[in-house]
């Protein structure tokens, strides 16, 4: 089978890594990391060798173009300092750290921006993702409270962590759906979105036309806000 360097592969973009996990699933799906500079690719169990070259070299000039794009920075940086910006609810607000103060706290003004107060020797970039978090668990609540009863998912727990591939996952045995932090820094509909999204996968795990179905029914416009959630990276934060 393919080696996870990719070297069977002519046409892998120079610098990049290929990833293949088996799974037992019937399609072959891909993912792009752009700061580990890997493709991901997912494949059913028992899949020919042959077969799965065929379906990645046809993937040449998709893995060329993602591989062109530039590096994108993290919705929340790893390091914070007075002049960035940072995205909240989707509109970019000017960041001031204030060091050292008595206290750690966030100020947010819609105009003036964001007010970090941070103690001596502290990060303020870990500041600022403990309010983003904070601010998830305030909204998520409310929206498991409007979306649970309407799809008669009941009694869901939720999660947050920071992730690198993807906006949302759901544990379908506990009953446990897990969001990015960074969907904080976006729009809420986007929060929403990714939330009613993983909730229906406790009704259909499988992306199929049942999912799909669901998801019309639930968010008419699903796909119009699945469009703008890919053009922030996928998974950023």
């Amino acid at each position: 089978m393919i080696g996870s360097d990719g070297d069977s592969l002519k046409d892998l973009p120079k610098g990049w890594d290929l990833e293949v996990t088996y799974k037992p699933i019937r399609n072959i799906w891909f993912r792009v990391d752009p700061h580990g500079r890997r493709f991901r690719i997912s494949a059913p169990v028992g899949i020919s060798s042959a077969s799965l070259v065929k379906a990645i070299e046809a993937k040449a000039g998709w893995m060329a173009s993602k591989a062109a794009e530039p590096a994108v920075s993290p919705l929340i940086p790893e390091h914070v300092r007075t002049g960035v910006s940072c995205l909240v609810r989707g509109a970019a607000c000017p960041v001031t750290v204030h060091s050292p103060s008595t206290k750690n706290r966030v100020r947010f003004h819609p105009e003036a921006g964001i007010d970090i107060h941070v103690k001596a020797g502290l990060e303020p970039a870990r500041i600022l993702s403990d309010w983003f978090r904070d601010g998830l668990k305030r909204d998520i609540p409310d929206l498991l409270a409007v979306w649970g009863p309407r799809l008669g998912v009941g009694s869901v727990q939720f999660r947050i962590r920071k992730m690198k591939t993807r906006w949302g996952s759901c544990n379908i045995r506990a009953k446990r759906i897990w969001i990015n932090l960074a969907l904080a820094c976006l729009p809420y509909d986007l929060l929403e979105y990714v939330l009613v999204h993983e909730l229906l996968h406790l009704l259909e795990p499988s992306h199929n036309s049942r999912f799909y179905s669901l998801m019309e029914n639930a968010i008419p416009e699903w796909k119009s806000r699945k469009d703008r959630l890919r053009g922030y990276a996928p998974g950023l934060g």
